[in-house]
């Protein structure tokens, strides 16, 4: 592991190291004198081990970990509840899968909730609706870590824009988090009314696992 700087900012925010214990692991001078002054500082070893499968997935198996539970959240502002949040909610439980919506606090950083629910174990993904709302600056301080989240099997970012301002948010959204940015994402066109059903089942597919597909083939036969 090189680089370690998103491990620690995730370790940090969620209260498993202070600022002074990622500070004296940053001073090492090698990357492996890094590591081992991380895992020799840190005292829950799952929590390590979530934040290493969130930030450096290739990693993951070198670290204790907790299996993961199979709760999907929907991380979402404000905006299109009733032409997309709703209905994906819906279509997500009618496939058998277990799942609720969080709502983003006006003042809530984006990167932040995002980790919080993340190094929650009991939670397997985040998807996480992208919107004009959550491209507002107050969701994205400049003091805010970097977004540390590269794991696609635990992250789905869903980009929902308005007619005629794709581009634009995603300018946008590459200034506020760039590794965000980078990830693979759906991307959905607004028009005014409910997301198609079918656009809903493709996104439903991406987030089951293999094993939910199957129970769910044997239900409808």
């Amino acid at each position: 592991m090189r680089t370690i700087g998103p491990v620690l900012d995730t370790m940090e925010l969620g209260r498993g190291l202070s600022l002074d214990q990622c500070d004296n692991t940053r001073s090492q001078l090698t990357p492996k004198e890094r590591v081992n002054n991380l895992v020799r500082l840190v005292e829950n070893r799952c929590l390590l081990g979530a934040a290493v499968e969130m930030c450096c997935p290739e990693f993951a198996d070198c670290f204790l970990r907790e299996e993961r539970g199979k709760e999907l959240i929907i991380l979402h502002t404000n905006d299109y509840k009733e032409e997309f949040i709703s209905p994906l909610q819906t279509a997500v439980s009618e496939s058998g899968v277990s799942c609720h919506t969080e709502n983003i606090k006006p003042t809530a950083s984006i990167t932040e909730k995002t980790v919080e629910l993340l190094l929650n174990t009991n939670n397997r993904m985040v998807a996480l609706i992208i919107s004009p709302q959550t491209l507002h600056h107050r969701h994205w301080s400049n003091l805010d870590y970097e977004f540390p989240v590269r794991n696609k099997k635990l992250l789905l970012p869903i980009l929902l824009y308005p007619r005629g301002s794709r581009d634009q948010m995603v300018r946008v959204l590459q200034q506020r988090a760039p590794v965000l940015g980078s990830l693979e994402r759906e991307e959905i066109e607004m028009e005014g009314r409910a997301v198609l059903r079918e656009r809903l089942c493709k996104i439903v597919n991406k987030i089951m696992t293999d094993d939910e597909k199957g129970k769910l083939m044997v239900l409808r036969l």
